[in-house]
């Protein structure tokens, strides 16, 4: 536990806690000898034991404010590293590896997609074709939140998305945080674009796996051109508000995430494994959607959302 900045003793009466849980201090004397008291109060201090007999404070809750910090500085290093592989992977004199790399799985092309996400400092671009396909997990902006700070996010969904829930549901969180947001008609392609440095688009038009990531400068030149005349051709969203206005309020992003995949017929397990969170969180968010709908069954829930929510 050098890393946590105690020292041997401190170290070894916290572990003694952990193992004995609360002990008296006269059994802490005749255990570890009358400086116990002085290492008893670093403890303290540092927020390890707590309580009368002295007892170890939970370590996931004692530790987390350090393993906060280490995180944070892991991945500030993560994103130094990332950002110089990038620039050394670009110029061909280093690797000489081809302009394209291909992603085959859908974990991969998650992580791919999160560094993106967090590495963007300018402008985001992205295309959605139908059928919408859920990849990053939904979140809520913070209160305090300001959206002049962070990149300009310029989203473009096909209209057909609009008919899905969890398409919906992409929808309203990308407008809370503040996305530019319009509607096509159809477009021909998937695309993500990161400061126009870095781009992802399937390799099977409109598919979902495998995508190509790129940042050859004449590959991205295209793909920019791209999306600024799918931008031009497809209308803002506020002409299309009336086609949202059926949703319950009252539904959360991850509801309509849920919603979508009860409708697609899924069990409940299956999308308690793709929404990572447990059965019973499922089954509340199903019940819940079921009592806004006047209904007691999914077949009924799924008739009820597709005739009166997803029009």
């Amino acid at each position: 536990m050098t890393s946590t900045g105690l020292d041997a003793a401190a170290t070894q009466l916290y572990g003694y806690l952990v193992d004995h849980g609360p002990t008296s201090m006269k059994d802490l004397h005749a255990q570890f000898g009358s400086d116990v008291s002085d290492t008893l109060g670093t403890l303290r201090e540092a927020g390890y034991v707590i309580g009368e007999p002295p007892a170890a404070r939970a370590p996931q809750r004692a530790f987390g404010p350090l393993l906060q910090e280490a995180r944070g500085r892991l991945e500030a290093l993560e994103y130094h590293v990332e950002a110089l592989q990038d620039r050394w992977t670009a110029n061909a004199a280093n690797t000489g590896a081809p302009l394209v790399e291909r992603i085959t799985t859908r974990e991969e092309l998650r992580k791919v997609y999160n560094k993106l996400d967090r590495r963007t400092q300018i402008e985001w671009m992205q295309v959605f074709t139908a059928p919408f396909v859920h990849l990053p997990p939904f979140t809520a902006p913070p209160e305090d939140y300001d959206p002049s700070v962070l990149p300009v996010r310029r989203f473009i969904y096909e209209r057909a998305i609009l008919s899905s829930a969890g398409g919906l549901a992409s929808v309203r969180n990308a407008a809370d945080w503040g996305a530019q947001i319009r509607i096509a008609d159809e477009v021909s392609n998937k695309l993500i674009i990161s400061d126009r440095k870095v781009a992802l688009t399937p390799e099977v038009p409109r598919a979902t796996l495998p995508m190509l990531r790129t940042t050859a400068p004449a590959l991205l030149s295209g793909l920019v051109a791209q999306f600024e005349a799918d931008w031009a051709a497809a209308a803002p969203l506020d002409v299309e508000t009336s086609q949202l206005a059926a949703m319950p309020d009252e539904l959360s992003n991850e509801d309509l995430v849920a919603l979508q995949l009860v409708i697609a017929g899924e069990k409940l397990d299956n999308i308690a494994r793709s929404m990572r969170c447990s059965r019973s969180t499922v089954q509340r968010r199903v019940t819940r959607m079921c009592e806004l709908a006047g209904v007691k069954t999914k077949p009924q829930l799924v008739h009820y959302a597709t005739k009166h929510w997803l029009r």
